[in-house]
């Protein structure tokens, strides 16, 4: 079945939206976690994650802000893509982003008592 370019661009817009927004709170996770004393393997561990993940968060970022540069030039798709369905995209990701946040922050905090 044949999608047209809407939901395709619908469809990418979400997936950037999920992907910056777990690879902002992976990294933004291991800065909060990263206090444990310099040189322990737990940091080490944790600096090459947020490292892995802040390259994750940049590239989607930009590509995220390309599309939406691409979709203001366009008014007809901009106006069918800004919906209530991107809203509630918006306000999934934010839900995915700071359950990420809490689930490595607490992942680390417990590893860091061992």
């Amino acid at each position: 079945m044949e999608t047209s370019i809407i939901e395709q661009l619908d469809k990418l817009r979400y997936n950037l939206l999920k992907w910056t927004t777990i690879g902002w709170g992976i990294w933004f996770a291991t800065i909060i976690g990263n206090n444990i004393e310099k040189g322990h393997i737990i940091t080490i561990i944790a600096t090459f994650i947020g490292l892995f993940s802040s390259t994750i968060w940049a590239i989607n970022l930009i590509n995220f802000l390309k599309l939406n540069r691409e979709l203001k030039r366009h008014r007809k798709l901009n106006e069918a893509l800004n919906n209530e369905v991107h809203l509630y995209n918006l306000h999934k990701s934010f839900q995915v982003g700071y359950k990420t946040v809490i689930m490595v922050t607490a992942i680390l905090m417990f590893i860091s008592i061992l």
